[in-house]
């Protein structure tokens, strides 16, 4: 009676043999093995934020990949309801409502970062100011009530990556360094959205795929991070020989001027 929706999601089964607890154990393992990857990913790179504070395209997907693994956690298996036997269900259901409009948000604005040319940030504030006015139930009201936010959320979700695509398809067009791998990334990643929203909102029988979808998507958009960071420091090792070059050319005609000056003043 504290969800709109309350009830039994899947058919009971019923096995002779171990099966469903071997099913069970698998599922778990392989939800266990995404969290560590997803959480892994994401200090890795909210790290690498904080060695080089000026390029914030690590630190947005690092937070990204922070609130996909919180919402791993709290759907599926249930792995967070098994690491904090304590924390309360409504408490669980606000984590989860969050994290699903944390991920819109933080995906945009790694977008943005990634290709800004491409992007109106106009957009990524305007995503800010959603995310933060739909959470403000979700932290007042009980389940009951924040609970038909739901569509709210599929709809966000479904505008951000709309206008994500649209973006990354103009990157591809304009061939944009990284724009393919992150366009393959990336399309792979919006089916698994896709799948979620649908299975959600109880239109079709499946499983959460996004953690499946978003590991290939950290894969590809890792690879393209560690190209642009490479080409980066090929940039500035580059511009660091030529300062090098210039320098030690002037100190010589340096050199050379301050001979000649001694010279005609003899």
């Amino acid at each position: 009676f504290h969800d709109r929706k309350g009830g039994i999601w899947e058919t009971p089964r019923i096995s002779a043999d171990n099966s469903l607890l071997r099913e069970q154990t698998r599922r778990t393992a392989a939800e266990a093995f995404m969290l560590g990857m997803l959480f892994i990913f994401g200090l890795y790179h909210i790290c690498m934020h904080f060695f080089r504070p000026d390029e914030r395209t690590a630190l947005f997907f690092g937070l990204f990949c922070l609130a996909v693994g919180t919402r791993t956690l709290f759907v599926g298996t249930m792995l967070g309801c098994s690491f904090f036997p304590a924390l309360p269900w409504p408490a669980a259901c606000r984590i989860e409502y969050i994290s699903c409009f944390l991920m819109p948000l933080f995906f945009m604005l790694y977008s943005i970062e990634l290709f800004p040319s491409e992007f109106s940030r106009v957009a990524g504030k305007i995503c800010v100011g959603a995310a933060c006015t739909a959470s403000v139930p979700v932290l007042l009201t009980d389940k009951l009530l924040f609970g038909s936010l739901l569509h709210v959320i599929q709809l966000f979700t479904l505008l951000v990556t709309a206008y994500v695509l649209y973006g990354y398809l103009r990157a591809a067009l304009r061939r944009r360094p990284g724009a393919l791998s992150a366009l393959g990334g990336f399309a792979v990643f919006f089916a698994a959205v896709a799948n979620d929203l649908l299975f959600g909102a109880e239109l079709i029988r499946s499983v959460n795929l996004l953690p499946y979808g978003f590991l290939f998507f950290i894969f590809a958009h890792s690879v393209n991070l560690s190209y642009i960071f490479a080409q980066a420091f090929r940039r500035i090792k580059t511009l660091s020989e030529e300062l090098e070059y210039v320098n030690s050319a002037l100190e010589e005609k340096v050199c050379a001027r301050t001979f000649e000056l001694s010279e005609k003043n003899r």
